[in-house]
């Protein structure tokens, strides 16, 4: 072996080690909860309970009862079920922590890239345990956030390998390399082919991959030269074809890469600059086969629906509400938070914004990093699932401009330049210890609510549909492997609405009324879809969910009209008919943290699109109360008590005390969970405390009880 080959593997050898190593304390830190959630409380037959919703999708995907069956995170944990045998659960509860410390791995070829391999140390760390990603790819959290930091990354890495011989910095010269055909067509391809999979794999990441597919297009444009731009543009249509022409792209992809390779050899200016064009546009048209007008409006409508610019829903004749300004992950962060989510503490992000200008001007393709930089720091209006984006960028930046400060400072001696990179590392990894260990478990729905699930998939019809509030659908369809009314992918106004409604209402003839009528449409568009050949959206699943509007019919009667209809069906029996498929109404403890949401949406009027927060607030501390007169004493104030509701231990009855205050808030005290609660009128004679926490038979004939978890959950049978 000559000195020459011994170099490249030492130097290959060099790139594993730190990669592994920083791999290997991005799986540690999120390693350090698991001693938490060694508690039965948080198993149950012997599985653990998920920590996000989201992983109840792919997991009900994965056994065929979900609504995301044969989607590829379904078909990722049904693989790799049947190939090791493990409990499924099981595997989804580990995935987070073995697959998304591999952000570091895209991290360390950018750093290699460039020169400054020793940098991927300081970069993979923030990337792996940057708070904003480090949040959502914890233990349980099997979602499709284990790999949307390492595939953009590794996207936006597979452009710079591809693109770097041919760019020159900011000082203009010009350069005269012209793309190698061969190697330039075996490096699209490989973009191309990563493209492929991250919008398999994530589709609706589509906004992200084309930012910066048009952001490397335009500096491609800016820092090279005519001649280059114009050898590589065909390869652009190329990377398109490959990225969205699924099957079909694949074949179509390798004849234009033949006929890219014949043609290279051709001369001929006017014929180059025709063929660049061609194949160019070729790319487009595959990119609008597959998207239609999506291809130009879904660059724009998910920032425009996280932005929350709309208080009603677009497209539909009468006025739904928009769930997004309900949802955690979407609503805004402040300028703190960000500097905590992106970069960890202000040292490092400043640091790193200031690292990642200086290394762009030196090195201006990292500028194809900027549309994930840009996103990130957009979540102080966007919400903050996108500052997931930002640690990777923070990181290459804090790691590149370190390396350029030491080439700067003309340090030559390498173990000191070594040692200064590991001092950084080392900080960075405390702090990251800190935030881990600081950290619980938390599931998503307590051990309770999983049990209720799975003793009404012993009881309910197999055609039953399940309406429990949205964000435990995909739960359900687990656990009770029946139909659910919606669930994370349909939440929005069509079945926020009137799930809102019915868990609202007073009225458990209005509630009971509402979910024969929705039932019924649906039960009627689903016919239509066997008459018209229309698909299921979740084809050979075991329960099929259909492409259905359950507020047709309202819509068809106009705003104004089907607000008058809903309220009649408060006073009027007039849904008579039943649906074919039996309904049952989930009511839970863990909906009255949600109350307040859930009471603005099923307090909504269609004609005026609005609603009225219900009022929610746990009194923590000291308090005091008077029995006599009904007052509350609570930090220095004094509050009339209309009504409280006492859940009283080792009672099936909860105790009920009312006073005749004229005006005064509501109380529930949960003896078990020394928790009490100040609501107001709407969230305390709505069925969600009404039917959960009252006498049972004050809901005949309207509801029969079918599960008694008493205070907990409650199950109910539309009659």
């Amino acid at each position: 072996m000559n000195l020459k080959t011994e170099q490249r593997y030492l130097r290959w050898l060099e790139f594993f080690f730190f990669t592994a190593m920083v791999y290997g304390i991005g799986f540690y830190l999120r390693y350090i909860e698991y001693k938490w959630w060694l508690q039965p409380y948080f198993f149950i037959n012997g599985e653990p309970l998920m920590a996000t919703h989201d992983a109840y999708a792919w997991l009900s995907g994965a056994i065929k009862t979900g609504v995301l069956y044969g989607k590829p995170m379904s078909n990722i944990l049904y693989w790799l079920h049947n190939v090791t045998g493990l409990n499924i659960a099981k595997i989804a509860f580990w995935l987070p922590a073995l697959v998304a410390p591999l952000v570091c791995v895209p991290v360390f070829i950018i750093a290699k890239l460039f020169g400054h391999l020793k940098s991927g140390l300081i970069g993979g760390a923030i990337a792996s345990i940057g708070v904003g990603y480090f949040l959502r790819t914890r233990l349980g959290y099997a979602d499709t956030d284990i790999l949307t930091g390492t595939l953009p990354l590794l996207y936006c890495a597979s452009l710079i390998f591809w693109l770097q011989p041919y760019f020159f910095s900011w000082v203009r010269k010009e350069n005269k390399v012209l793309p190698d055909q061969k190697e330039s067509l075996f490096k699209a391809t490989g973009v191309g082919l990563i493209l492929a999979f991250y919008n398999w794999f994530y589709p609706n990441a589509y906004p992200i991959m084309m930012y910066s597919y048009l952001f490397i297009l335009f500096l491609v444009l800016v820092f090279t030269t005519k001649e280059v731009f114009w050898a590589l543009l065909p390869e652009f249509g190329l990377i398109l074809i490959y990225g969205f022409g699924k099957e079909f792209g694949f074949g179509l992809a390798l004849v234009v890469t033949i006929c890219l390779y014949y043609l290279s050899n051709k001369k001929g200016e006017r014929l180059k600059s025709l063929y660049s064009i061609f194949f160019f546009m070729l790319g487009i048209g595959v990119l609008l086969w597959a998207k239609g007008t999506g291809a130009v409006t879904l660059l724009i409508e998910p920032v425009l629906g996280y932005a929350k610019i709309f208080s009603t829903l677009p497209g539909y004749k009468i006025h739904l509400p928009d769930v997004k300004a309900s949802i955690k992950e979407a609503q805004d962060v402040s300028w703190e938070m960000l500097i905590s989510r992106m970069g960890l503490n202000p040292f490092f992000f400043y640091g790193g914004l200031v690292g990642y200008i200086l290394a762009c001007i030196r090195y201006p393709l990292l500028l194809v990093l900027l549309p994930q930089l840009a996103l990130s720091l957009l979540s102080i209006k966007l919400g903050s699932r996108f500052t997931m984006y930002g640690p990777p960028v923070i990181g290459i930046g804090l790691g590149l401009g370190l390396g350029l400060g030491l080439e700067y400072f003309k340090l030559k001696q390498e173990i000191i330049k070594l040692g200064i990179y590991f001092l950084l590392f080392g900080f960075i990894f405390l702090f990251g210890l800190h935030f881990a260990q600081r950290l619980r478990p938390y599931p998503v729905l307590p051990k309770e609510y999983a049990s209720s699930f799975i003793e009404l998939s012993q009881k309910a019809e197999p055609n039953a549909q399940l309406w429990q509030w949205w964000d435990y659908g995909y739960a359900e369809q687990y656990y009770a492997k029946r139909k659910s009314f919606g669930d994370g992918g349909r939440q929005n106004g069509p079945y926020l609405y009137p799930l809102a409604v019915v868990h609202t209402t007073d009225s458990p003839l209005q509630a009971s009324q509402i979910m024969k009528f929705i039932a019924i449409t649906q039960e009627e568009q689903i016919k239509q879809c066997l008459a018209n050949g229309t698909k299921p959206v979740n084809p050979g699943a075991k329960i099929l969910y259909w492409p259905v509007n359950p507020v047709q019919k309202l819509e068809d009667m106009g705003p104004k009209k089907a607000e008058l209809f809903i309220d009649s069906l408060k006073a009027k029996f007039i849904i008579k008919s039943k649906p074919a498929n039996p309904q049952y109404l989930v009511l839970s403890w863990e909906n009255l943290r949600l109350s307040y949401w859930i009471t603005y949406f099923g307090s909504w009027d269609l004609f005026l699109g609005r609603g009225r927060h219900g009022m929610f607030q746990q009194i923590r501390g000291n308090v005091q109360i008077n029995p006599k007169i009904g007052i509350l004493l609570y930090r220095d104030r004094t509050i009339p008590i209309k009504k409280m509701l006492i859940i009283k231990k080792n009672s099936k009855k909860p105790e009920e005390k009312e006073w005749a205050n004229f005006k005064g808030i509501y109380l529930i005290y949960n003896q078990y969970s020394q928790e009490l609660y100040a609501v107001d009128g709407l969230v305390y004679n709505s069925m969600l405390v009404q039917m959960l926490l009252k006498n049972p038979t004050n809901f005949n004939p309207f509801f029969s009880l079918v599960i008694d978890h008493y205070p907990w959950v409650r199950i109910y049978k539309v009659n």
